[in-house]
């Protein structure tokens, strides 16, 4: 009996898993163009399951292409330098930020709080595997400045 419903566990996290990882493999939508003034990488794709519309909207690309060269592209076409953050052994943000924070009546910043700017982020192996893409990039944008189509494009109307 026990050998029954160890296989059959086994066999339900295969099948979850396998389901998992096809509905995060879909191809995302291809844009272009601009959002914001902020210019897009040729040949992102929009994924509507990552992003999020909460304060700040989190719209999240995925890439083919290397993280250098997203950066680089980036770097000359905003001309700013991004901020390299480590985080462990496994994961290396790359930040570009449009903002500079709250001031007080003093001068100090009140927040550093990243709510208009743009990640760069290189997938490792299993994400590159589940995704089948090299890049993820996420654009921050303050919920007062969602320009409309691109509210229809994440929030579709049914």
């Amino acid at each position: 009996m026990r050998k029954i419903f160890t296989v059959f566990i086994a066999i339900f996290v295969l099948v979850l898993f396998s389901y998992i990882k096809s509905s995060m493999a879909r191809p995302g939508l291809e844009v272009k163009g601009n959002i914001l003034g902020i210019p897009l990488y040729p040949e992102l794709e929009i994924n509507r399951r990552l992003s999020s519309t909460s304060q700040p909207w989190k719209i999240v690309f995925l890439s083919n292409d290397n993280y250098e060269k997203i950066l680089n592209f980036y770097e000359k076409k905003l001309k700013i330098k991004a901020k390299k953050i480590v985080y462990g052994k496994s994961l290396t943000i790359y930040r570009l930020k449009f903002n500079k924070g709250k001031k007080e009546k003093n001068n100090k910043k009140v927040s550093d709080f990243f709510n208009f700017g743009l990640e760069i982020i290189p997938f490792n192996s299993m994400y590159r595997d589940v995704y089948k893409k090299k890049t993820k990039l996420i654009l921050f944008i303050p919920k007062e400045k969602v320009p409309q189509d691109l509210h229809d494009l994440l929030i579709p109307k049914n």
